[in-house]
């Protein structure tokens, strides 16, 4: 699952567009008893609510997504527990040839 961001959705050229993959622990989502659907569901909301967030927060701190809590079926986890984060720079750039 991966996602793409580029800070408030504003070209700026001092941000790098960058690649966020968010793969999930499937022997920890298993272990849990939670469904990918769930996880993929609960990931959403999730990073909705953290979104939110940092657009009303007047301060320039930002907390790795590792730490973004995510809420399954009343139970509340630490992101960086149920799944693998890795950030790349955009691989769509056609600077290469």
């Amino acid at each position: 699952m991966g996602f793409e961001a580029n800070g408030d959705g504003e070209h700026d050229e001092d941000n790098e567009e960058i690649e966020v993959n968010i793969d999930p622990r499937e022997d920890k989502l298993d272990a849990l008893g939670i469904n990918r659907d769930e996880f993929e569901e609960a990931l959403l909301d999730a990073l909705d609510a953290n979104n939110d967030a940092l657009e009303v927060d007047d301060g320039d701190v930002t907390r790795p997504l590792e730490e973004v809590a995510i809420t399954i079926r009343g139970t509340t986890y630490r992101l960086g527990d149920l799944a693998d984060i890795s950030v790349e720079p955009d691989g769509d750039l056609e600077d290469e040839d």
